[in-house]
């Protein structure tokens, strides 16, 4: 049976996916995993002893072993196949194995790692090189492959690397920037990749959950330095709270940051509204709930846009861009969505675009030295904290993503990119853009793909929605 492969770089994305399943088919105590860990969907070679009707909720299952000369995870998706044909087309290998993610650990420590659940913890580093070495039984085949070298405790030793060891760029080196709402989902994801980037400074906003931001401090803080990284809790919907965390003056007062200037800021803070359908279209929402959403979504993001502006300019920033985080239901409706956040979201695009035509060359009435840009960018479905407690239902979850012509949810690291690119000075020349990262949603007409494949498969030929005219 011939098993679709999957390399180590796309693998990384998929440990926050509660419904697919990443498996060592050697063993229940070793897993792969990312250095942030999540080992929420991490099985060992018991996965396959789980019941069929179980086993056949996973969208996708990920099969590991030794190294790729290891024929013992082909063997196992083979039986776990048979076992349950609702996983056919649904099984990948990921070949590399123990062996090939233990040397990524080595070389890629901020990036890679291996978690033992007997221990509860990461491997150290003695003990990657001990896993690495057990899984090193490669062929004849491989002999002549060229390695960069690394140095390990006991010996050096020519290692298999697919990528180069610089693999993240420096494109947002000496940038000294702001996430709002940086202490979960999308907000933690873009701040994670401005600090891999190589930023300064990044400042992350949050107001309601302190017991998570205390966590992500620790973990940030721990992983890329305390000099790099300052959580703040600061109202996003005040001005007071846009002040302190914009205001060059007020942060090197009140927070002892002295970093310079800010050079951007992404726009993230938001929450989604009423979701009961008794309470959210436009003839039963309440007054409440409806200025709740907007303050946040919408006057939260003039506010920051307002400041990060007037220090921008007071300060004379060179390269200054403002990312916003809207949505793909700014620029279209859903009986899914509510009033108010619709309307947030609309209004995220007019800001965007008025804003950037007015900043966007220098202007002496202004006291505008140097234009800058301002884009949106417009997720689909992805699972965020703000998502999450409707993704968790499988029904949900299953329609939102059979409805993206792709058939599947956006990554989080996928929207993160955008941003970091329209942050960086990659993209000077875009300024007042929406680009979604939609996995295709916006481009489509009705009816969607998943109703049409099914027309097709029904036996149906005649499809088209219109005969001869005359």
């Amino acid at each position: 049976m011939k098993l679709k492969k999957i390399t180590p770089q796309t693998l990384l994305n998929l440990f926050d996916h509660h419904n697919i399943a990443i498996v060592n088919s050697l063993g229940n105590d070793i897993h792969i995993n990312k250095t942030d860990l999540n080992t929420s969907n991490c099985f060992g070679k018991d996965f396959i002893d789980l019941p069929k009707s179980k086993l056949k909720k996973f969208n996708l299952v990920v099969v590991y072993c030794a190294n790729y000369t290891c024929p013992a995870s082909h063997t196992y998706a083979v039986n776990l196949i048979n076992k349950c044909e609702d996983l056919t087309d649904k099984v990948l290998l990921y070949e590399g194995g123990i062996n090939e993610w233990a040397m990524l650990s080595l070389t890629f420590k901020n990036t890679y790692s291996i978690y033992n659940s007997e221990k509860n913890r990461k491997l150290e580093k003695l003990e990657i090189e001990k896993q690495f070495l057990k899984m090193n039984h490669r062929n004849e085949s491989t002999k002549n492959t060229k390695y960069p070298e690394i140095v390990l405790e006991n010996q050096n030793l020519n290692l298999d690397l697919k990528f180069s060891k610089n693999s993240n760029s420096n494109e947002m080196e000496g940038k000294v920037c702001v996430v709002t709402g940086g202490t979960s989902g999308l907000g933690l994801e873009v701040a994670k990749k401005l600090l891999i980037n190589g930023a300064k400074h990044v400042t992350c906003t949050f107001y309601n959950n302190t017991q998570r931001a205390s966590k992500v401090k620790k973990e940030l803080e721990t992983k890329f330095g305390k000099d790099r990284i300052y959580i703040l809790r600061a109202d996003a919907r005040t001005v007071e709270g846009n002040k302190l965390t914009f205001d060059l003056n007020l942060r090197k007062k009140k927070l002892k940051i002295d970093v310079g200037p800010i050079h951007c800021v992404d726009i993230n803070a938001g929450i989604f509204g009423p979701a009961n359908l008794h309470k959210k279209h436009i003839f039963n929402i309440s007054e409440k709930d409806y200025h709740k959403t907007i303050d946040t979504n919408l006057t939260g993001y003039f506010l920051s846009m307002k400041y990060f502006t007037q220090q921008a300019i007071k300060n004379q920033v060179r390269n200054a861009s403002i990312v916003c985080i809207k949505s793909i239901y700014g620029s279209t409706g859903s009986l899914f969505s509510n009033t108010a956040y619709q309307t947030s979201k609309h209004g995220v695009l007019g800001l965007v675009h008025q804003s950037a035509v007015e900043l966007a060359r220098p202007n002496d009435q202004f006291k505008l030295k140097y234009p800058i840009r301002v884009n949106a960018v417009s997720p689909t479905f992805t699972t965020t904290a703000l998502t999450k407690p409707f993704l968790m239902k499988s029904k949900i979850e299953r329609s939102i993503s059979k409805s993206n012509p792709s058939s599947k949810l956006a990554l989080k690291s996928d929207v993160a990119e955008a941003v970091i690119f329209l942050m960086s000075d990659k993209s000077t020349s875009i300024t007042g853009i929406d680009l979604p990262v939609d996995c295709g949603v916006l481009a489509e007409s009705i009816p969607n793909y998943e109703e049409v494949d099914k027309l097709n498969k029904s036996g149906i030929e005649e499809l088209s929605c219109c005969g001869e005219s005359v």
